[in-house]
């Protein structure tokens, strides 16, 4: 590696009037490993600073040789992991340092109350820095400019520069499958550079680096500062990205089928389906536009427009394409069955990336559960796992989720576990996820966050901290989603320092439409057939030619047959309350209703009962 170091240049000279301090960038070095139990916490706690403070608070992460050995990114780069780690003279993990001198320990809830008075004191630097990178052949350059705003010089100081990587995905012994801020490299090394930095005055310093094949350079962030090894205060830290270009991938996308289905936005078998496919720049600049291409090998699903172009894509941002996608999925298809599709994307500097995404059939959208019904619908797991179904608190009728423990009413310290559905569900039109919760967790120590996953990991949604003013209704609009298929978890993280009573969960419903209306395709020749779905009521109504004997089967998700009964249908319009029938036969939850005419299946449909 080619790592040379440019000359020291004093550019100017200024009086020794004291001039105005600059605003202070913290440096937070944290160690941590990922096989150390506790570690994740604290770990999610700096992501969310780091987050909350903007580019004004800089993080490099080292990983430690213990705990646990085999630490993959500690091995990448053992020295100078071990030289940083021996310089703060940590023994224990998770750990961490600001500006060298605020010893954080693994006190997180503390962090951020450290870092804001730490930001509060100015700065005697400034650091501007510009990077040079060439993508092809991986090197690059860091012109840092520093200059001093005091009336003292600041002389035989250390100016290091470091590269960290985020947004590695790697399962850990832990359970953090995410890692950010690890430190990659020093150089020209780990001791850094001496350098006298005269009062008033500004130097500029350039350095080398080139990165290695297995780093993903648009995660990747050049971090400089200055630091008294004497003390071990760093004085001013600064970073910037090194490859701040778009990129794109699969965001979320929707399904339309008022053209070749039935009207209600659920892909099913025999429709065509428009897909308006949102592509999301999880680049460092902007996107002007960009261009994508589905395709798929799948024997249910056969494209039918392939092509789409996108306008601007902001850094951040997602966008659906000026004209949809569309695949015709096949007759033969079987409801419940979930396929891939590929797409292409394209940026205009001809840069191509590559995902997919999944695409779920079914004829009904959503999932409620009042919490009555048993734990069939949910899986819990993680660190400290009290997640279990109480009648210590609720809202309706007389349970609720709870992560704590039942005899103490209180959590556990140093948990990080997930109540989550294992299978995903169909978003319907204009769906909403809604829930009640009620909350009493160690503040900005503890968190409760809601997470979803759209065959592309977990995402935070939203997160809650503190005391809830009672039991609290939270509601998500999941109108983007029509059609996709989502799933759900609530995720909970505790510290090692003090704990409440914990988080309760109550009437979760998730992708529910509050109506769904089905009309007949061109081609499609079944009977109009519609449901309102909430409160008691369920009603289903479809279209008969001529009077008729008919068999209504109704099964809960296990199979157990909850009402069978024969009507007689009339001409024209027929309506069933099936809220009333199956209230008092079953709990609110999934259920399977069969209408048939002799042998002839007039309906089949997975409908949801909300039982409040």
């Amino acid at each position: 590696m080619r790592k040379v170091l440019g000359m020291v240049v004093i550019l100017l000279t200024i009086s020794s009037a004291r001039l105005m301090a600059a605003d202070r960038y913290v440096l937070a070095e944290m160690v941590t490993n990922t096989g150390c139990p506790y570690c994740p916490p604290a770990d999610n706690q700096l992501d969310y600073l780091a987050e909350y403070f903007g580019d004004r608070l800089v993080v490099i992460r080292y990983h430690a040789w213990w705990p646990s050995s085999g630490d993959p990114f500690y091995q990448a780069n053992t020295g100078e992991n071990t030289a940083r780690i021996q310089y703060y003279n940590v023994t224990y993990t998770p750990h961490c340092f600001f500006d060298g001198i605020v010893d954080g320990t693994s006190n997180y809830s503390a962090w951020q109350m450290m870092i804001q008075n730490r930001m509060n004191e100015p700065s005697p630097l400034t650091i501007d820095l510009v990077v040079d990178y060439n993508p092809q052949s991986r090197e690059g350059s860091v012109m840092a400019t520093i200059h001093n705003e005091d009336d003292s010089p600041y002389n035989n100081v250390k100016l290091r520069f470091c590269i960290t990587e985020s947004d590695i995905e790697y399962t850990a012994p832990n359970g953090e499958t995410e890692h950010n801020y690890v430190m990659r490299d020093y150089f020209p090394d780990v001791n850094g550079i001496t350098v006298d930095i005269p009062a008033g005055e500004t130097i500029v310093d350039t350095a080398y680096f080139t990165l290695s094949p297995s780093w993903e350079d648009g995660n990747c962030q050049v971090v400089v500062f200055v630091q008294n090894d004497g003390t071990r205060e760093i004085y001013q830290s600064a970073w910037a990205w090194v490859n701040p270009n778009p990129a794109l991938a699969f965001s979320r996308f929707r399904v339309e089928d008022l053209n070749g289905g039935d009207g209600d936005y659920l892909p099913e078998p025999g429709e065509e389906v428009d897909l308006y496919v949102a592509l999301k720049n999880t680049g460092r600049e902007d996107a002007t536009s960009a261009n994508a291409t589905i395709y798929t090998d799948d024997e249910y699903f056969t494209v039918t427009t392939a092509s789409a172009s996108y306008g601007a894509i902001p850094i951040g941002g997602s966008t659906e394409p000026t004209t949809p996608f569309s695949i015709q999925i096949s007759s033969s298809a079987p409801y419940g069955y979930m396929g891939w599709i590929n797409i292409d994307m394209e940026l205009p500097n001809g840069v191509t990336y590559t995902d997919s995404f999944l695409v779920l059939i079914d004829s009904t959208a959503g999932f409620f559960d009042d919490c009555e019904s048993g734990e069939q619908f949910w899986q819990h797991a993680g660190f400290s796992d009290f997640w279990h179904l109480t009648e210590l608190r609720c809202v309706s009728p007389t349970h609720s989720w709870y992560n704590g423990i039942e005899e103490s009413n209180v959590y556990n310290n140093n948990a990080n576990c997930a109540l989550y559905m294992p299978d995903y569900i169909l978003i319907g039109r204009d769906a909403l996820l809604t829930f009640n919760h009620w909350y009493a967790i160690q503040e900005n120590a503890d968190f409760a966050y809601l997470e979803i996953d759209n065959g592309h990991g977990w995402e935070v949604y939203g997160t809650w901290t503190g005391t809830s003013e009672g039991w609290e209704a939270e509601t998500l609009d999941l109108s983007g989603y029509a059609g996709s298929p989502l799933k759900m978890r609530f995720h909970f993280t505790s510290d090692g320092y003090g704990v409440d009573e914990g988080w309760y969960i109550d009437d979760i419903s998730f992708g529910v439409s509050t109506s769904v209306e089905e009309n007949p395709g061109a081609g499609n020749d079944r009977k109009p057939v519609t449901a309102s779905i909430g409160g008691r009521d369920l009603t289903i109504a479809f279209e008969l030619d001529n009077p008729a004997l008919l068999d209504l089967s109704i099964y809960d998700v296990s199979g157990r047959p909850v009402l069978k009964k024969q009507l007689h249908g009339k001409e024209g319009t027929n309506r069933l309350h099936l809220g009333e029938m199956i209230t008092g036969k079953g709990h609110s939850g999934v259920y399977f209703v069969i209408i048939e005419k002799g042998n002839e299946t007039l309906l089949s449909r997975k409908l949801i009962l909300f039982n409040h």
